[in-house]
């Protein structure tokens, strides 16, 4: 896969899992999204990790998320939705009756990737618009 696909894939299962347990802190482990444990093989071709970690990091610098620190290369610790996170969820789009919250559950859950990833550009389009 593209690093775009799995940008999307993470940064849509990442705020889905956030979104359903706000406000509560969740820790995150990285083989729970790129479904690559870390063994030898992981530790030679990182792609699917350094992309999870990079898509956390845009988050963060996003202000979407929080979180007290990275542990190794599997953890991220004590992580949760922002207000603005929150706010960016919370908002329901014209053409639909859920909002983008309830949207990525649904298509996180169903592991439709396509799905999930127009819903998580729709997102980030209307981030850049809005902030």
């Amino acid at each position: 896969m593209d690093n775009i696909t799995l940008f999307n894939q993470y940064c849509g299962k990442i705020l889905s899992m956030l979104y359903g347990e706000f406000p509560l802190k969740v820790d995150l482990k990285a083989s729970d999204f790129t479904h690559k444990a870390i063994d030898a093989e992981t530790l030679a071709t990182p792609k699917e990790n350094e992309l999870f970690f990079a898509t956390i990091d845009f988050l963060r610098q996003e202000k979407l998320i929080v979180f007290t620190k990275k542990d190794n290369l599997e953890h991220i610790r004590q992580c949760s939705l922002t207000l603005k996170g929150l706010n960016l969820l919370n908002q329901i789009p014209k053409s639909l009756q859920e909002s983008y919250g309830s949207l990525l559950k649904k298509y996180a859950i169903s592991a439709s990737s396509e799905a999930l990833s127009v819903i998580v550009s729709r997102i980030l389009d209307l981030l850049g618009k809005a902030f």
